[in-house]
């Protein structure tokens, strides 16, 4: 396999990797949303109006 082949293959495992791994950290901070804050925060805003 040519040199360029190699980089090109190495390249692709390295984003799919970074595609992993932002894959996690948005299911770390989706489950760290709170599900209720819309619901406060927009019941709030139309009492105030």
């Amino acid at each position: 396999m040519s040199e360029y082949a190699l980089s090109r293959q190495a390249q692709a495992l390295m984003l799919e990797q970074a595609d992993q791994a932002r894959a996690e950290q948005r299911r770390v901070n989706d489950a760290r949303i709170d599900s209720n804050a819309s619901k406060w925060r927009y019941s709030v805003a139309l009492e105030g109006s």
